[in-house]
């Protein structure tokens, strides 16, 4: 009896510090990828420096077979599409569609990232 009243504790320990470490991680990457799309919108007019945001991707794809990991593909991947769509409007200087892009990068990166964190309402 003490056995498994112990072993249900230790599982419920070790869960909860996994969902903070988790919690913490998911912050991490998603704040990153909120500083890099300020990185991207932070120049004079409508002309973005496409090599930001081929940093900015890359700071993400670094993160990316961890999040797949825990995290429905379809998010993710949809933050990727838009990185792709930023690209194309950037090289055929379409200046306007990039910034509409790029907001709803930051719209999705945030509500992707309340989604998915430790919390109660989350798991009710």
């Amino acid at each position: 009896m003490k056995t498994k009243f112990f072993l249900s504790v230790f599982l419920i320990i070790f869960l909860l510090i996994g969902g903070f470490f988790y919690d913490y991680y998911l912050k991490t990457v998603f704040s990153e990828l909120e500083d890099g799309i300020s990185l991207i919108e932070n120049v004079d007019g409508f002309f973005y420096n496409i090599d930001d945001v081929y940093i900015t991707r890359e700071r993400f794809r670094s993160h990316y077979k961890f999040l797949v990991s825990f995290l429905p593909h379809n998010n993710i991947n949809e933050i990727e599409y838009i990185f792709g769509e930023i690209i194309g409007s950037l090289q055929t200087k379409d200046y306007k569609s990039a910034a509409a892009q790029l907001c709803r990068l930051r719209e999705v990166s945030k509500l992707t990232s309340k989604m998915f964190t430790f919390r109660i309402e989350n798991f009710l």
